[in-house]
């Protein structure tokens, strides 16, 4: 018996899914938009556009952490995170395992942290509720959010998995970080943050 081959998503057919299931990541992986996208439930979203502020911070928080990781681990950005097969997201920065580095995209579970930078206000709710509920879900163990202050200094709040309730609670020592981003999770980290909005 033949098995029945997966339709695959096009640039014209990804707006409408083929049923009420939605398309999978295995149907619209590979597929180049315009547009920055998630798959979400099924739908492809188009991602928010992004500003100056937040390319730059986004850029040097990556090249921070890739630094910080001493070649066991690296940070990249762009790449998709599977969660489940209808739901696909692009967090700001992951950091993984160095062998991760080229990777067009990472199950969830082998994700060390994801970093959201919050757009205003284009991506606020997803950025502070929905998206850190999704990676609780999944349990990934460390989460960051970083906040364009009103002198635009990035200010990062970090987040650990719960072991018991499986929800984010705020870092013990320093839940908010401002002027300089220093932690030992997921390994040793100690960021000047003005440097995140320096050419």
């Amino acid at each position: 018996m033949l098995q029945e081959q997966v339709k695959r998503a096009t640039a014209e057919t990804v707006w409408t899914p083929p049923g009420a299931d939605g398309w999978t990541f295995e149907q619209v992986k590979g597929l180049e938009l315009p547009v920055v996208w998630e798959l979400w439930n099924g739908w492809v979203q188009p991602c928010g556009r992004t500003d100056a502020w937040h390319n730059l911070v986004r850029s040097n928080l990556r090249d921070r952490l890739d630094a910080a990781g001493q070649g066991t681990c690296c940070a990249i950005t762009g790449v998709p995170v599977v969660i489940e097969e209808d739901l696909v997201v692009k967090p700001d920065v992951v950091v993984v395992d160095a062998g991760e580095a080229d990777a067009a995209y990472v199950p969830v579970e082998r994700v060390k942290l994801a970093v959201e930078v919050v757009m205003m206000p284009a991506s606020r709710s997803l950025d502070r509720f929905l998206k850190p509920a999704v990676f609780a879900e999944a349990r990934l163990r460390n989460f960051w959010r970083v906040e364009r202050l009103e002198d635009s200094s990035p200010e990062v709040h970090e987040y650990w998995l719960h072991r018991d309730t499986g929800a984010y609670v705020s870092a013990c020592e320093r839940p908010r970080h401002r002027g300089r981003l220093e932690t030992d999770r997921p390994f040793p980290v100690n960021i000047d943050l003005a440097s995140l909005v320096r050419l």
